[in-house]
């Protein structure tokens, strides 16, 4: 501020900070234009004001918005909308005052404005509802001059309340007001420029003082710091302006824009006689400037009220939401801004979320539900869009706080499945509002609310509606689910992003279960409603009083499941004509919910008892089939969902025809006339009709349901309603209102009064300016007792019967008000006599002088309340006039130089004052009277007494304390300089010494003590003209008043009262003769009557001076057997009569009052006529054409002619063609003209006309051309008569017909005709001889016959004959004549119409094919996996594969066919690990085959899976020492089990033995213990490469090695096995024999050969038989094939042998430590012998032990 102050002193024009407004959109971005106002301030020497909002932060609660700062707005238009006033209740509470001295103050610095965007203002809406606010009017219909609209739909608000003012002044302001000089020579002219400049700009003008100076001083204030959420600030929120105003002052206070918490309301404006208040808005939406321009110096107290808006109201997207904003009111005197006054505005929105629940059906009767059933749930969000509190809350998203959109998301219970399409019609979106499931059942549900869009309060619109169902299996026991997670609320409140959050506990949903019951299904709860169109029904003749309908009715259903045999029973009662029954549509819509309700089956009983059935469509109208009275109707609905309802309420206008879709049950109809037994329907007769729902099959009765209406039969009665309506409360403004007669529809049974008389008691402030009725009424006025003026509208007497919606057009009287009015509330009244209707209205008149006198009158609905009168408190005086036209004062009266004499003037005194404690006042008037050449006087007023001052103070309420005041007179004017105090009383007498009141010139009065808000009254000065009164017409006298105040300076008035007085005078114009009587008689001619001005209009002579110069109208009305009189140059002359006998008008002059009832007269005098007529000679002197009249004076002669002769005739021969009559005073003189016919001659012509025509509408040939024959007539006519005789010339000729191939003629010739004479009149007419000649067709035949197409064209079946005639048609139709099995050909018609032509041996081929029979067939292709080996568990499932075909069987020849849909696919072996398959199933492809054989492909496959050869070392471990003892290796295939050899010496540990071979297991170790005594104990091998081997039973054998310690490489030079390491493993040809190795490392093989399973059989391993062998059984099951061999070791007694099934694989060398490349040579099996005799022996005793499977060692 440091440096900005500094600025202004430096820049005298005192800059401001100022920004500049961009729009980008809708937002408005602001640019600090520090040094562009400047540059400009320095160029233009003047200022550019913006208003722009402030922010503070505000914190909120987590579900409520986080405020930031607010942008700022502007309006850039500069457009002026002049806004007419309006007024409000005073309050007293001031905070924030701002404190002004105009003198010298430099600008204050602010960023506030008071123009923002549109979305600050709520004009332009109108109320959904209607609601009053206190701060207004108690009467609705009064608005007063300036007012905002309210926003939409406000409801009540409280009255302001008194908070201690905070006020700061730089002056003290006087309690009593002291008006000081009027006179504008006291403004600079620096100051007129500035207010000039500030008008056209609507910009506060800085000036310096240098350049003015003012002693002026003013104080702004307001009634509350803040307003919005949480401010607890009281409606209206009042700024009071004190301002000591001198005259030509003007004070500009700029209202922010209105903005949806609080809008501009209204302001007390100056009186007319102080100044005047000015509203004006430079756009739609922008700020308000108020503009007081003072007429007089004055100290007045002016309240500028605010209405402040609750959460009810309507409103768009709000700006600041969720912010509090600082609001400024700037405001200037004469151009100087003074420091503006603040306050702060918050927006807080809160939500109260609801959980999801069920309302269609109600959940509380309903809590559970079946799965694939909709239904219908809501959740509201319950939004307060936080402008004053929490009230108010709207069930969906506020639109006024959704400035960046709104989402909420919904965690649905499992299985939930949206019906989006039902959930859009049943929420009657209209906006962009959605509701979606995009992941399908059982996701969330997202409502998506788009910026602006969502509903308020008043629009009820409820919450989210959800229609949908469960999809899942019906549960075995009641269920509830809930969905996982809350539902959550997300809303963008303004441009910042600040967001309003919150959450609400998880939707929950109990299925009924199918075994537990639950909820009883049954028939639910029902319910119903009834609306009766009008509880009164007229019982008149005139079918325009019946309502629309007569009833209507509703239902709802809540049942957990469908229902289908509802019974819905509407019983309508005798008395009522009922015609008709209109069914609700299916539909689903935020009022009905009936989908699935598509029709409805009836029985109606109708008023004669009979009955009728059938069924309609849903939205459909049941009646009766002759249009009988229906008395009862049951309805079963085909469907009804859970949940169904029809609209709840009816809501329907009984004015108007319910229109579809229908969302009840509607009866239609009237009221009867008879009951059906022929009683009469009487007055006061009850009527009742009743609705039930019920059920078909009862499973609980009590859940019925049943509603009733009653109707009560009326006779006329009707309602008489007034209207108020104030359009300013402001004094002395002309056009405040008026009371008037209202219409519309609040019950009444009747609108039709016949001949009314109304009375309008009009309130004291007011005067009438107008009154209007229709046409006949009687009009007039009077004076109650209590002084309150009353006009009549008296329709008595004249047939009239009045239509109360004709409204205003029966009664309307247009009201000013009163200049010197106090402010406050002034009652009126409107009553109503009506002596023939019956009327609701039902108020005695109680002060029969407002009725004159008739006690009958009754007060109208709504014709009381108080016309309000609302000013700025002020002290000044008031000047008013009366002449004999004017009924009350006014400021300008008229006077008629016809009526009374009687002039008055008025004077009152006013002091109006908002202090409590304001002092009384001092007055004196000065009143110079009018007078010639004086205050623009035209004539001079004279007294004719003394003036009559009130004896009481005058209050809103009527009469106030006692007055006592000064009179003085004097024969001077009260000379006025501008600079007096007090009038100056020199020369001045009381009354008791005046002595000729006509030499008064001047009064003074003198009141002291006058209290605040109380006036003096009306102090009246009664006189007339000095000059004659009829004389003064179009002059005027003018009133002067000086008003001194509280010694201030001397005011005079700015309008002066005057008396103008005015007349017309009217001189008619007329007929006059006398009659055969000898009496005077008049014909008024009122085209020719004039009404001029008196004084001003010339009366001129523009009269007619010739009989043919008046006008077609007034020449009619000349008397028969009468003329005007003329002169001999045939003139006429016009003369004046003096009809009031005051002197006759005279033409050229001045129209003067006594011209008045003048006539302008036209003299006629009797008249003699003869009659010309015309006679035909030829008819025997009969008169033909018209008689024509000719006048004249008798004894006259007149001439005439024959220029008129009748048509057709000639003159006689000798007849005159004109000549001269002479008339006579004899009746009956005729002029006779003989005449002849004219005869003309002729030549005329006749034609036959020879037609020739073909009988066959479908000919397409030639047709004969016709011949046309001519006859001519020469001719000879009367024309008169039009008779002639015609003579034939020639004649009319025979003609032979031509022929036409295939048609035959009706005739072969025409025959001759031949005419003499005949008169004109028997000549043959038009076409009278016309001859037509026909051919009609010939007889032909055609051939149906059927050709097969698909047997090249051969024909089958019966051929058909049609028969017809030459382009005739006949049907044709294959129905039944197809030879059996075939069909249509493609294209080929299975009937037609054939047309016949001419040609022989006509056919009609019909192309047929072959029926074909298609059906389906299927071969199958079954794979078997068979194991060869192993573990047969491990087989795979066999799979079957599937060739669908097609067949086709030809029914003609039989034969069937079929063609392959698919094929046998390719089918992977499946994978059995360690086991190899030994096939593999390819494709297989086949093309169309005969059906028969399809039996070849029903296939069998086999796949053979063999074991694979596995390899295992198994090393014996010495448990004593842990070294290894020995090592052997033991093959076999996949699954075979694995037998461990006993260790000689040792006991092994084998409980960890592998049972069997399986891939992957290439070794594990078994632990041997040494037995005490073997000497074993100390390890595995000894080191001198020599081992033993123990044979079973004789262990201390031992068998040597034939190569003890030698050192073998058997075919691989690169393998070296040394003795004393463990054996080598030597894998021999046959894979299942055990080879071991001793510790030479020499390997020892079996002697005995295997023998294959083929030639022995199958031995279980581990099992002895009795046969010498041990068997083992085939891992195959016994399935053998050449790829499979069974190898057994021949069976020793005692001795079991172990023995395998593999396939032949070739030895391999299992250990990586050795690569044996041969088996045992032949000389070395017999060594090996004993060895595996041995091994054959532990293996076998181990085996009947069970050896355990040991653990894998992949080590």
């Amino acid at each position: 501020m440091v440096g900005k102050n500094n600025n202004i002193r430096t820049i005298e024009t005192n800059l401001t900070k100022r920004y500049k407004a961009y729009k980008s959109g809708k937002r408005w971005i602001y640019a600090s234009l520090a040094s562009i106002a400047l540059g400009a301030g320095l160029l233009l020497g003047g200022n550019a004001s913006a208003y722009a909002d402030t922010a503070t932060q505000t914190d909120t609660t987590p579900i409520e918005a986080t405020s930031v700062n607010a942008k700022t707005s502007a309006d850039a238009s500069t457009t002026t909308n002049k806004v007419a006033v309006n007024t409000g209740n005073s309050t007293k509470a001031d905070t924030g005052t701002a404190t002004v001295n105009t003198a010298n103050k430099p600008a204050a610095d602010h960023s506030d404005a008071t123009t923002s965007s549109a979305s600050d203002l709520n004009l332009n809406t109108t109320p959904k509802s209607a609601a009053n606010n206190d701060a207004q009017s108690a009467v609705t219909q009064t608005p007063t001059t300036v007012q905002t609209p309210q926003t939409k739909g406000q409801a009540p608000e409280s009255e302001a309340t008194s908070t201690a003012p905070q006020t700061q002044t730089n002056q003290p302001n006087s309690d009593v007001p002291a008006p000081v000089s009027r006179t504008q020579a006291a403004v600079s002219d620096q100051q007129f420029k500035t207010a000039q400049t500030y008008t056209a700009a609507l910009v506060p003008q800085d000036l310096k003082t240098s350049q003015m100076a003012t002693t002026a001083d003013a104080t702004l204030s307001l009634s509350s710091p803040a307003v919005g959420y949480g401010s607890n600030a009281k409606s209206p929120l009042t700024a009071t302006l004190k301002v000591t105003a001198k005259a030509g002052d003007v004070y500009v206070i700029y209202i922010p824009a209105n903005t949806p918490v609080f809008a501009y309301s209204s302001v007390q404006p100056l009186s007319s006689t102080v100044g005047t208040t000015v509203v004006s808005q430079h756009a739609s939406g922008a700020a308000f400037t108020i503009t007081n321009t003072f007429k007089i110096d004055a100290v007045i107290s002016q309240e500028i009220q605010f209405n402040l808006a609750n959460n009810y109201g309507a409103t768009d997207v709000m700006a600041d939401v969720g912010k509090t904003v600082t609001k400024t009111i700037d405001w200037s005197a004469n151009g100087v801004k003074q420091p503006p006054v603040t306050f702060t505005q918050t927006i807080k929105p809160t939500i109260n979320l609801t959980p999801v629940v069920m309302t269609y059906p109600n959940q509380e009767n309903i809590p559970e539900v079946v799965p694939d059933t909709n239904y219908v749930f809501s959740m509201n969000v319950n939004e307060a869009n936080g402008v004053l509190d929490n009230g108010y809350q709207s069930g969906r998203v506020n639109r006024g706080d959704n400035f960046g959109g709104s989402t909420i998301t919904i965690p649905v219970p499992a299985g939930f499945k949206l019906d989006e399409g039902n959930t859009q019609k049943i929420n009657e979106f209209s906006d962009k509002t959605t509701i979606t499931q995009p992941g399908g059942a059982g996701s969330v549900l997202i409502i998506n609310v788009p910026a602006g869009s969502g509903a308020e309060n008043w629009e009820a619109q409820g919450g989210y509606r959800l229609v949908g169902s469960f999809e899942m299996p019906q549960p075995a026991t009641d269920t509830v689910y809930t969905a996982d997670g809350a539902t959550t609320f997300s809303q963008t409140m303004n441009a910042d992003g600040d967001q309003l959050t919150g959450s609400v506990a998880p939707w929950t949903v109990k299925i009924l279960g199918v075994n537990t019951g639950g909820s009883s299904v049954g028939n639910g709860v029902a319910g119903t409603t009834a609306q009766a169109s009008k509880t009164s029904l007229l019982l008149d003749s005139d079918p325009t009083d019946d309502p629309s309908f007569l009833s209507s009715f509703g239902f709802y259903l809540d049942s957990v499941t469908d229902t289908s045999g509802a019974k819905i029973t509407i019983t309508i009662p005798n008395g009522l004509d009922a015609t008709g029954i209109q069914t609700p549509a299916s539909a689903v819509n935020a009022q009905v919910y009936l989908p699935g309700t598509t029709s409805y089956q009836y029985t109606l009983t109708l008023a004669d008892g009979t009955t009728e059935a059938g069924s309609v469509n849903a939205g459909e109208k049941v009646t009766a089939a002759d249009g009988s009275a229906i008395r009862k109707v049951v309805l079963t609905p085909n469907y009804l969902a859970p949940g169904a309802n029809t609209s709840r309420t009816g809501n329907l206008d009984p004015n108007k025809t319910p229109a579809a879709p229908y969302q009840r049950f509607i009866v239609e109809g009237q009221l009867a006339h008879r009951y059906d037994d022929g009683r009469a329907v009487k007055s006061g007769d009850k009527l009742t009709s009743t609705i039930t729902l019920g059920f078909a099959n009862e499973t609980q009765p009590q859940k019925g349901a049943t509603s009733t209406i009653t109707q009560t039969v009326v006779d006329a009665v009707a309602l008489a309603i007034g209207y108020m309506q104030e359009d300013s409360t402001t004094p002395g403004v002309q056009t405040a209102g008026h009371l008037a007669v209202q219409g519309g529809e609040y019950g009444q049974i009747s609108k039709q009064i016949f001949e009314p008389t109304y009375y309008f008691v009009i309130p004291t402030a007011t005067t009438v300016t107008n009154v209007t009725a229709k046409s006949g009424a009687k009009i007039s006025t009077f004076k109650a007792d209590d002084g309150h003026t009353v006009v009549k509208i008296d329709y008595s007497g004249t047939g009239i019967t009045v239509n109360t919606d004709e409204a205003a057009s029966l009664g309307q009287i247009n009201l000013a008000n009163n200049p010197d009015a106090l402010p406050g509330g002034y009652p009126y009244l409107m009553y109503i006599v009506s002596p023939t209707t019956s009327l609701s209205n039902t108020i005695k008149v109680a002060d029969k002088t407002y009725t004159d006198g008739n006690p009958d009158a009754v007060l109208m609905q709504g014709g009381t309340g108080d016309w309000q009168i609302v000013t700025a408190s002020s002290f000044y005086n008031t000047a008013l006039a009366k002449g004999n036209t004017n009924s009350d004062p006014v400021t300008h009266g008229t006077s008629d130089d016809q009526g009374s004499a009687t002039l008055t003037f008025y004077d009152n005194v006013v002091y109006t004052s908002l202090a409590e404690d304001a002092k009384n006042s001092n007055a004196e008037v000065a009143i110079n009277l009018p007078t010639i050449g004086q205050n623009g006087s035209q004539y001079t007023f004279n007294l004719t007494g003394p003036i009559k001052v009130p004896t009481h103070y005058t209050v809103v309420s009527g009469t106030g304390a006692p007055m006592d005041a000064t009179v003085l007179y004097s024969t001077d004017f009260q000379k006025v300089t501008g600079d007096e105090t007090t009038p100056d009383t020199t020369g001045y007498v009381s009354a008791s010494e005046v002595t000729d009141w006509s030499k008064v010139r001047s009064v003074i009065v003198k009141v002291n003590g006058i209290k605040a808000n109380t006036a003096t009254g009306r102090i009246e000065l009664t006189g007339t003209t000095a000059q004659p009164f009829n004389q003064q017409a179009g002059k005027t006298g003018n009133l002067q008043t000086a008003f001194y105040g509280n010694g201030a300076k001397v005011s005079l008035g700015s309008d002066n009262a005057s008396i103008k007085i005015t007349g017309t005078s009217t001189i008619k114009a007329r007929y006059h003769y006398v009659d055969a009587s000898g009496q005077d008689q008049y014909v008024y001619l009122d085209d020719l009557s004039q009404t001029l001005t008196d004084n001003t209009d010339e009366f001129k002579n523009d009269y007619p001076t010739q009989p043919a110069g008046f006008s077609a109208k007034d020449q009619s009305l000349l008397p028969a057997g009468y003329q005007l009189v003329t002169d001999a140059a045939g003139n006429v002359t016009p003369k004046i009569i003096d009809g009031t006998g005051d002197g006759a008008a005279k033409f050229g002059t001045v129209t003067q009052a006594f011209y008045d009832g003048d006539f302008v007269q036209y003299d006629l005098v009797d008249q003699a006529s003869a009659q010309l007529e015309y006679v035909d000679d030829d008819n025997n002197g009969t008169v033909v054409g018209t008689p024509k009249t000719v006048t004249g004076v008798t004894s006259g002669s007149i001439n005439w002619n024959t220029n008129d002769l009748p048509a057709y005739y000639t003159l006689s021969k000798g007849q005159a063609a004109s000549g001269t009559y002479t008339l006579t005073a004899e009746p009956g003189q005729k002029i006779q003209i003989h005449l002849t016919h004219i005869v003309d001659h002729s030549q005329q012509t006749t034609t036959r006309t020879i037609h020739y025509v073909v009988a066959d509408s479908s000919y397409r040939g030639t047709v004969p051309v016709d011949k046309v024959q001519t006859i001519t007539w020469a001719v000879s006519t009367d024309e008169v008569t039009g008779q002639g005789v015609a003579t034939a010339q020639n004649l009319y000729a025979m003609q032979t017909t031509p022929a036409l191939a295939g048609y035959t003629p009706n005739v072969s010739e025409v025959p001759q005709k031949n005419y003499g004479a005949v008169s004109v009149a028997d000549l043959p007419a038009a076409g009278s001889n016309d001859v037509t000649v026909t051919y009609t067709a010939a007889k032909q035949a055609a051939t149906v016959e059927y050709v097969d197409d698909d047997h090249d064209g051969a024909i089958v079946g019966t051929p058909t004959t049609l028969t017809g005639t030459t382009n005739g048609t006949a049907n044709w139709d294959t129905a039944n004549q197809i030879p059996a099995n075939y069909a249509l050909a493609k294209g080929q018609a299975a009937s037609g119409i054939y047309t016949f032509t001419v040609e022989p041996h006509q056919l009609i081929q019909i192309h047929l094919v072959h029926q074909l029979a298609t059906g389906t067939a299927t071969t199958t292709r079954t794979i078997t996996y068979v194991m060869a080996n192993g573990d047969q568990s491990k087989t795979p499932s066999p799979v079957v594969e599937t060739m669908n075909w097609k067949t086709v069987v030809d029914k003609v020849t039989g034969i069937s066919y079929a063609a392959p849909l698919n094929n046998y696919a390719a089918v992977p072996n499946p994978v059995i690990t360690g086991y190899t398959p030994h096939s593999t199933v390819k494709q297989l492809t086949e093309g169309p085959m005969l059906t028969s054989q399809l039996s070849k492909l029903n296939m069998n496959v086999t796949v053979l899976y063999t074991a694979d050869k596995q390899t295992v070392a198994i090393t014996y471990v010495n448990t004593k020492t842990n070294q290894p003892i020995k090592t052997i290796v033991v093959t076999g295939k996949t699954d075979d089990p694995i037998v461990v050899p006993d260790l000689p010496g040792y006991t092994l540990d084998r409980s960890g033995d592998p049972t069997s071979f399986e891939p992957g297991l290439t070794k594990f170790n078994v632990p041997a213990t040494p037995n005490e005594g073997s000497g074993n104990t100390g390890g595995g091998s000894d080191n001198t490469g020599t081992g033993t081997t123990t044979t079973p039973g004789d262990p201390d054998t031992g068998t040597t090695p034939d190569n003890p310690g030698g050192t073998t490489t058997p075919g691989n030079p690169d393998t070296t096995t040394t003795p004393g390491e463990p054996g080598t493993a030597i894998i021999p040809d046959n894979p299942d024999v055990v080879t071991t190795v001793d510790n030479t490392g020499t390997a020892v093989a079996p002697e005995t050969p295997a023998t294959s399973q083929s030639e022995g059989q199958g031995v279980a391993a581990g099992s002895q038989t009795s046969g010498g062998n041990v068997q083992t059984e085939s891992t195959a099951k016994g399935f053998a094939t050449a790829d499979v061999s069974t190898e057994q070791v021949p069976a020793q007694a005692g001795l079991a042998v172990t023995t395998s099934t593999t396939a032949k694989t070739s030895g391999q060398v299992n250990d990586s430590k050795t690569n044996s490349g041969k088996l045992p040579q032949t000389n070395e099996r017999n060594d090996q012998a004993a060895g595996l005799s041995l091994l054959g022996l532990v293996t076998g005793m181990l085996s009947l032990f069970g050896v355990k499977r040991r653990k894998h060692d992949n080590g």
